[in-house]
């Protein structure tokens, strides 16, 4: 499975929310329930 479903998953399993998903990239933006907004993605090596 991918890093960012992976993590995606437990964030909102944990009280997250995903803001904005970009799966072609993959890159998500999540937000925390503090209000504070994350950029995931996966990096190409």
């Amino acid at each position: 499975m991918d890093s960012v479903e992976e993590a995606k998953r437990r964030l909102v399993e944990n009280g997250c929310e995903i803001v904005k998903d970009e799966p072609d990239f993959p890159r998500c933006y999540v937000k925390d329930p503090f209000g504070l907004i994350y950029n995931l993605f996966a990096e190409h090596v």
